[in-house]
């Protein structure tokens, strides 16, 4: 296999374990997973934290949720289907962010790539609102904002539901976003 396949396939494979465990998962283990031997691991990677920051990056890839995104029946109501998809942006956004705690946990010095990842990591998170956007797409003669805008207002009120630092004992649903994007937070017959 060639080193950026087998680069990519260890990153793939350390990635589910990273979720699970976070940093405590060892080389040995990501070996296991990976089907290679653990002497692989470090010719792939100079350190644990080179290949902690990789798997970081590939949380952020957005190929698997456009896709899924993509999968949802169009004909479903338009509250269905941004609930379906809440239920999987607020999923990858707890990878991500399993990942990234797991990679605050390591000593590194990543500033050499870091300007990359930013660059990749943000054409990423367009994509992704892109995706979303052509849902809201659909209804844009319904809306007060732009798709794009609408999808990116949408991904911000999953973020706040899925953070957890913004969470609390009566935190708020994927539902309760999808209620609030289309219908605003006051309910229907209350006027101020």
């Amino acid at each position: 296999m060639p080193p950026d396949q087998r680069r990519a396939a260890i990153v793939e494979a350390t990635l589910p374990l990273v979720v699970e465990r976070g940093a405590s998962v060892t080389t040995a283990e990501i070996a296991a997973a990976s089907g290679v031997a653990e002497g692989t691991i470090y010719r792939a990677f100079p350190d644990k934290a080179t290949l902690m920051f990789e798997v970081v990056v590939r949380a952020f890839q957005p190929d698997d949720i456009i896709d899924d995104i993509e999968a949802i029946d169009p004909s479903l109501p338009l509250d269905r289907r941004l609930t379906a998809i809440g239920e999987l942006v607020v999923a990858r956004m707890q990878r991500i962010s399993s990942a990234v705690e797991a990679l605050r946990s390591i000593p590194h010095d990543h500033d050499d790539d870091r300007d990359r990842a930013h660059a990749e990591i943000k054409q990423c998170e367009a994509e992704v609102t892109g995706a979303v956007a052509k849902v809201f797409d659909a209804h844009a003669d319904e809306l007060r904002i732009q798709p794009v805008e609408a999808a990116t207002m949408f991904r911000g009120l999953l973020l706040a539901v899925s953070h957890p630092l913004l969470s609390s004992d009566s935190s708020p649903t994927v539902e309760d976003a999808v209620a609030v994007i289309l219908h605003g937070a006051i309910e229907d017959g209350v006027s101020n």
